[in-house]
């Protein structure tokens, strides 16, 4: 994990002079509360210009400016980026430069707090049975890292020892291989950001949620809060179906780099 300013400032400066009041997702908080990720700055020519990056996910606030646009995108591995909305012009002139293949889609973020405890407990008694599920070791997150399906879950970490010393997660067993596994994609103070994906030959067999159960049970018994933020109507069917309840349905710009 590691933090990166343009012009060197205290990292808690940077969301009281640039973060907007309301955000629809605790993704940049990722970044001010562990430093996960990285921000940049830029105070020249009397604008104030800001970005943080947590995984695949910008915010971009203050004033456009295309040097700094050009900067950040350099320091951004991924070909595709999400982009989070902002109180400024950044979605207008990113959409209309002409430079980037961009679509707006829809999330939906998920209420902690009001988990149905009666829909939660009927879900466990339905999906928890018969199924291996264990932690993931430095051995299984490095397993993770190698497969195409799951490696987002664990790519925010330095290392597969990174992840386990940081985040937590869990993995469904088939022999000695996971076929299925949910993890902390971003990690806060108080909670985790998770993302759950299963191995293409085994979906549509209730795996996703019985991992999404796994967590919650971590979640619950260490007094952390469990964030579930949807990117398919798929991921939040198993959000609702776990007692979640949305909180927020949300606008998000998907960005492609041109090769």
């Amino acid at each position: 994990m590691k933090l990166s300013l343009m012009n060197p400032i205290a990292s808690l400066e940077f969301p009281a002079k640039l973060l907007p009041d309301c955000l629809p997702t605790k993704i940049p908080y990722a970044f001010l509360e562990s430093g996960m990720g990285e921000a940049w700055l830029d105070r020249s020519d009397n604008q104030l210009t800001g970005a943080i990056r947590a995984g695949d996910f910008l915010l971009f606030v203050g004033d456009f400016q295309t040097e700094f646009l050009e900067g950040v995108l350099q320091n951004c591995q991924s070909k595709e980026l999400h982009i989070l909305p902002s109180d400024s012009d950044w979605w207008r002139e990113l959409s209309g430069s002409g430079r980037f293949k961009t679509e707006i889609y829809f999330r939906e973020s998920f209420d902690w707090y009001s988990l149905d405890q009666w829909m939660f407990r009927a879900a466990q008694r339905k999906y928890s049975k018969g199924i291996e599920i264990r932690p993931i070791d430095p051995n299984f997150a490095s397993f993770l890292l190698e497969q195409e399906w799951s490696r987002d879950q664990i790519s925010n970490f330095e290392s597969a020892r990174s992840f386990c010393q940081y985040g937590v997660g869990f993995v469904v067993i088939e022999g000695l291989q996971p076929i299925a596994s949910i993890a902390s994609y971003l990690v806060y103070k108080n909670g985790v950001e998770v993302q759950v994906d299963t191995h293409p030959q085994y979906r549509g067999q209730g795996l996703a949620k019985a991992l999404g159960i796994r967590m919650f049970q971590w979640g619950l018994e260490q007094g952390k809060f469990v964030h579930w933020d949807a990117i398919s109507g798929e991921s939040a069917g198993i959000a609702r179906t776990l007692g979640l309840r949305e909180s927020r349905k949300y606008e998000c710009m998907k960005l492609s780099k041109q090769s």
